[in-house]
């Protein structure tokens, strides 16, 4: 499986947890991302434990806590809860969580933008 950098060119799914990592590295630099951006173990623990679909995206809590949960990528929604949960102090008592897995973010591999 593999995706298509800008300019049209495949960019296969890395093997070794290292590339993984240089990859997003890359990603990060090329996008000018500004923000945390963790890279999950190869066979992808987190995906799995928070929900398995294509374009999924969650905003989790300085607590660890699962503020929201989206089944396909929706930016201004995302957008909407990220601020509501600033305008209340970073999650106290602004927003009930919509599901708590219990995971932690202990594996992955934490990149600064």
């Amino acid at each position: 499986m593999f995706s298509y950098d800008a300019a049209g060119n495949p960019i296969e799914q890395p093997v070794p947890y290292v590339e993984r990592v240089e990859l997003a590295a890359n990603t990060i630099a090329e996008a000018d991302i500004t923000m945390l951006v963790l890279v999950d173990e190869i066979d992808n623990p987190l995906w799995c434990t928070y929900g398995r679909r294509p374009n999924n995206a969650f905003f989790i809590g300085v607590d660890g806590r699962v503020i929201l949960v989206q089944d396909w990528n929706n930016a201004s929604e995302m957008e909407e809860a990220i601020l509501r949960y600033l305008d209340h102090g970073g999650g106290q008592a602004c927003c009930s969580p919509m599901r708590d897995a219990g995971a932690r973010i202990s594996l992955m591999h934490k990149l600064d933008g």
